[in-house]
């Protein structure tokens, strides 16, 4: 499968702004039984482009799941959080999660760390944070969107699910921007391809959307601060998100 062919990114520069306000438009869904209330968002963000097929033959026997977690920093949901929430919605299944901080960079330099831990932990799904790095460095997008295309064939001739997150929105900082555009890029690759995202980007920007439309009765003061908010929310989405894929 080749992933590689470009996306034109004015074409991108259009379609976020439109996909956002679709987003804000649905409303969360009613469906998240197992979701915070405060961590609700609109349905069409807990669900992946395609099936986990390994993830779905384990969870289809009960057999133990192995996951390895590439994260682009130390802040956030940890390991045992994040199997706290998928043991809650499958209880019969026994999860392990094996986390890796990669020395900062692109997504380059991850896929070469990427490679050399799947082959040491033996996963039967990755999730990799990606894009901070190459955000932040305003990497080539045709570049971006070749390794991330390499990577993602690499990870699944060797049947193995794979699991993308793109970065967060962090509001009123200079490289917010970059972030939007990186994240953009992510979403069109995968909605192409069919490769499964955790849109953390759009998910966040709801979150804090929704928290400062909140009534004018409530004092700023009152409203839940968005840093601690986030982690939380963040794992509890990432599991739902799996899950859902994993079983339907």
């Amino acid at each position: 499968m080749n992933r590689s062919r470009a996306i034109s990114a004015a074409f991108m520069a259009r379609a976020l702004p439109a996909v956002f306000s679709l987003l804000l438009a649905a409303g969360p869904s009613p469906a998240m039984a197992d979701m915070s209330r405060a961590c609700h968002v609109p349905d069409a963000l807990l669900v992946f482009d395609a099936r986990l097929t390994r993830i779905s033959r384990l969870v289809d026997h009960s057999q133990p799941v192995r996951i390895l977690r590439i994260r682009a920093f130390q802040d956030g949901p940890e390991a045992k959080t994040l199997n706290s929430e998928l043991a809650h919605r499958l209880p019969d299944v026994r999860f392990t999660i094996i986390e890796e901080y990669p020395q900062p960079g692109d997504a380059e330099d991850d896929f070469a760390q990427i490679r050399t831990a799947i082959d040491e932990t033996d996963p039967d799904l990755v999730i990799w944070q990606l894009g901070t790095g190459d955000a932040l460095a305003s990497t080539d997008l045709d570049s971006f969107s070749q390794t991330l295309g390499h990577a993602a064939d690499w990870i699944e001739r060797r049947d193995v699910d794979l699991v993308l997150v793109d970065p967060p929105f962090v509001p009123n900082v200079a490289h917010e921007r970059l972030y939007r555009r990186i994240s953009a890029w992510i979403d069109a690759i995968s909605r192409r391809e069919r490769m499964n995202v955790v849109n953390q980007y759009d998910a966040t920007h709801y979150l804090l959307s929704k928290r400062t439309a909140a009534t004018p009765t409530t004092s700023p003061s009152a409203l839940p601060s968005p840093a601690p908010a986030r982690p939380h929310c963040m794992t509890e989405l990432m599991a739902e998100a799996i899950v859902r894929a994993a079983t339907r």
